[in-house]
C-alpha cells in the first residue's frame, strides 16, 4: 500500500523581474505550457550560503551532500506521514501525499517569496483516498493512484491509476485509466516518460509494470522482465524523461535495510543490473518513492529513518521541555520527505 518522507539556512534578499503570459500549445500526447515573466522582489532562502541567480530553482544552488529534510514544519511536518513530492517544471509547485487518518490525501503548496508557503488539499483530491501523484515531464497532467469509484459513490477496496489535466484557467476532472491498465489488485507509483509510457507498480501479482502510449490510447500493460523485476518487491519507480534510467525500491537481502533505492540504465533497449545507491541515500530504515527533480540536480525520496537527538528515554537527564521537544521532533521514525544531490546517480543534467 501506499508508502511502505534541517540544516542552516541564510536569508537574503534577491530582486528579480518577469513577466507572466502563459501560452498554451497542443502537441501530441501532452499540452505544452509555456511561460514567460516577471516576479518582483522575494525574498529566498537557502541552506548554501550563496547568492542564486534569477533562473535558481527554490531549492539552491548547490545540492546538499547529505539527505536534509525538505521545507520542515510546512511539508515534512511531525504529526503524520508526507510522501513523493511531484513538481511542476520550474520546481515552484509541489504535490505530495498526506496520510489522513486510515486514507490519503493529495495536497499542493507553492514557492512564493522566498519560502514553500500554505498547502492545501488539491481541488480535486479530499473525498476519497488519493496517493502518490506523478507529474508529466511538461506539467499539463498528474498521475495519481485513487480509490475512489469509477462509477457511483462508493468507495473503491483497491487502488486504481487515474490521470488529471493541469492546464491554467481549466476546470478538470480525473479520468480513469481504464481496464488495460487497472485491475482488481492494487495499481501504484505512476510514472510517466515525455512520451506518454506508464510505469507503475501492481501489488500480486507484484513487480514493475509499463505500458506503452500510441495513438491516444495505453496499450496494454507488461511486467518487466529480469533484472529489473527479481521477486524483492520491487515498487516506487521513477523514471527518467527520456526513459534512459529508472530508480526503484526493493527489498533485497543484500540491502543497507528495509527497502533500499536502486538505478538501472538502459542500454540498447535494455536495461542493466541495478545498482544498489548506497548511504546515504540508502539507511538501516526504509526508503521509498524517489524523485528527480526536473532540473536533474536533485533527487527527493521519503524515509522512516531516525535522526539524530530525537530519541526519548529515560536516564539521560533530558527535561519535561526537551522531552515534549523531541516527541514532536520530525525524524522520529514516521515517513518525511528528504532530498540530496542527484550527483550519486551518475546522470547527465537534463536525462
Amino acid at each position: 500500500m501506499p508508502c511502505n518522507g534541517g540544516g542552516r539556512r541564510d536569508r537574503f534578499s534577491a530582486r528579480i523581474q518577469l513577466n507572466v503570459e502563459e501560452i498554451t500549445v497542443q502537441r501530441g500526447f501532452f499540452t505544452k505550457v509555456v511561460t514567460l515573466g516577471t516576479l518582483f522582489c522575494c525574498e529566498i532562502i537557502t541552506g548554501l550560503g550563496q547568492r542564486p541567480l534569477a533562473n535558481q530553482s527554490p531549492f539552491g544552488e548547490k545540492p546538499p551532500a547529505s539527505p536534509v529534510l525538505f521545507s520542515p514544519g510546512v511539508i515534512s511536518i511531525p504529526v503524520t506521514t508526507t510522501y513523493r513530492p511531484a513538481f511542476s517544471p520550474d520546481g515552484r509547485t509541489v504535490y505530495y501525499t498526506m496520510e489522513v487518518g486510515s486514507d490519503y490525501a493529495i495536497i499542493v503548496c507553492r514557492f512564493k517569496n522566498g519560502h514553500w508557503v500554505s498547502p492545501e488539499i488539491a481541488p480535486f483530491s479530499g473525498k476519497y483516498s488519493d496517493a502518490e501523484p506523478f507529474m508529466s515531464p511538461d506539467g499539463s497532467k498528474l498521475f495519481f493512484a485513487s480509490r475512489r469509484p469509477v462509477n457511483g459513490e462508493q468507495a473503491k477496496k483497491d487502488y486504481d491509476l487515474w490521470v488529471v489535466e493541469l492546464l491554467p484557467g481549466r476546470s478538470t476532472t480525473p479520468r480513469h485509466l481504464g481496464d488495460v491498465i487497472n485491475t482488481d489488485a492494487h495499481e501504484l507509483y505512476p510514472a510517466v516518460t515525455a512520451d506518454g509510457t506508464l510505469y507503475f507498480s501492481r501489488f500480486a501479482p507484484g513487480g514493475i509494470w509499463r505500458a506503452p502510449y500510441s495513438n491516444g490510447r495505453y496499450e496494454t500493460a507488461e511486467k518487466l522482465g529480469s533484472p529489473i523485476n527479481a521477486d524483492m518487491k520491487e515498487a516506487g519507480i521513477y523514471v527518467a524523461p527520456n526513459e534512459r534510467y529508472m530508480i526503484f525500491e526493493a527489498k533485497n537481502p543484500s540491502g543497507l535495510g528495509g527497502t533500499d533505492f536502486y538505478i538501472s540504465y538502459r542500454r540498447d533497449g535494455e536495461w542493466t543490473t541495478p545498482r544498489n545507491l548506497g548511504a546515504p541515500i540508502n539507511s538501516p530504515a526504509e526508503e521509498t518513492c524517489a524523485v528527480v527533480s526536473p532540473d536533474g540536480r536533485y533527487l527527493f525520496f521519503t524515509s522512516n529513518r531516525k535522526l539524530p537527538n530525537t530519541e526519548v528515554t529515560i536516564g539521560k537527564g533530558l527535561t519535561y521541555s526537551e522531552i515534549l521537544d523531541r516527541w514532536n521532533a520530525l525524524g522520529r521514525g514516521r515517513w518525511h520527505i528528504y532530498y540530496v544531490s542527484a550527483e550519486s546517480l551518475q546522470i547527465n543534467q537534463g536525462d
